[in-house]
């Protein structure tokens, strides 16, 4: 599915942008270079529409990444899965604040729930 892809001004856009980033980064190293592209662009748009539409100065991080969690209809035991080898005990202290973030958990966030970089270096 290739999309001639423009700003996204809408949450719809957004959504259907998340949507497609997570189809492409699920296909790892079967990617196409043009998916490749593709993914570049939808991260650039994503990053620009966050700033533009959230106040990420004041947002709490972890009750960012559970609304985004929310939202995309995700558990703890999704993320430990996508993790491979992280249990959900171990999301959960994170979650609650018990446990720094790693820069690995912070990468897999910031793909799979397109969380702001600069929220996630404060849970590190």
């Amino acid at each position: 599915m290739c999309h001639n892809w423009k700003i996204i001004r809408s949450e719809v856009e957004y959504e259907q942008a998340c949507d497609r980033q997570s189809e492409l980064l699920l296909k790892g190293s079967d990617r196409t270079v043009e998916e490749t592209d593709e993914l570049d662009m939808i991260d650039i748009l994503i990053e620009k529409y966050d700033k533009e539409n959230s106040d990420i100065g004041a947002a709490n991080p972890l009750e960012y990444i559970r609304f985004r969690m929310e939202q995309k209809k995700l558990y703890q035991k999704d993320l430990a899965v996508k993790l491979g080898d992280t249990s959900e005990g171990h999301i959960s202290e994170i979650l609650r604040g018990k446990r720094p973030m790693s820069k690995r958990v912070a990468k897999m966030l910031y793909y799979e729930l397109n969380i702001p970089a600069e929220l996630l270096f404060r849970c590190m």
